[in-house]
């Protein structure tokens, strides 16, 4: 593969770098922040631990009160609403993704075996939808056509370069994948410098 196309000086590492820059003050802040709030946390636990020595039974029994229905809550909170959230989203993302990975392997494995016969599939499955499409768009515009030919055509040039060559093809495809990827990282990255986080 080759990266250097990529050109992740421009596109990965210069936003990073920028990035880090800018929310570097931020981070300066925060510690500040944090800071404060630690000190307010001690004055606070110095402030219970001196009410605890002046006054300990009552101030124990408070706490064991506070703690009990805090506890409660949290407990009922947790059976009644989050664990079965929890649980039904838990086997629904297990039953998608073993769906999904059989699936991804099956269409991996026929690929493989049979690259000639799945592009033709495929581009036979394309036609026909195409030729529907073309029968539904054909009242719209006769630029929706041209627009419409020339997806098939370059749909047809992919999968004459996936049948010829597939190892070769996928690995342009997948620098095209990842070149699209920094692409939008760096869109994010910029919008991102621009709006001043």
């Amino acid at each position: 593969m080759n990266f250097e196309q990529l050109d992740l000086e421009n596109r990965l590492y210069n936003p990073s770098k920028i990035l880090y820059q800018q929310t570097s003050h931020q981070l300066f802040e925060f510690y500040g922040f944090s800071k404060s709030y630690l000190i307010d946390v001690h004055n606070a636990v110095a402030t219970a631990c001196l009410q605890l020595y002046k006054q300990p039974l009552e101030t124990l029994n408070n706490w064991y009160w506070q703690t009990n229905q805090t506890a409660t809550d949290i407990y009922l909170s947790f059976n009644q609403q989050w664990l079965p959230q929890a649980t039904a989203y838990y086997q629904s993302l297990a039953n998608n993704s073993n769906s999904f990975i059989i699936q991804a392997q099956t269409a991996l494995t026929t690929f493989l075996d049979h690259p000639g016969q799945t592009a033709n599939l495929l581009m036979d499955n394309l036609t026909v939808s195409a030729n529907t499409s073309l029968a539904t768009v054909s009242g719209y515009a006769d630029d929706a056509i041209l627009l419409l030919t020339e997806f098939l055509q370059n749909l047809s040039i992919i999968f004459t370069a996936i049948i010829d060559e597939p190892l070769l093809a996928l690995d342009h495809y997948f620098i095209a994948i990842v070149s699209s990827l920094l692409d939008g990282y760096y869109q994010i990255v910029t919008s991102l410098l621009i709006s001043g986080l």
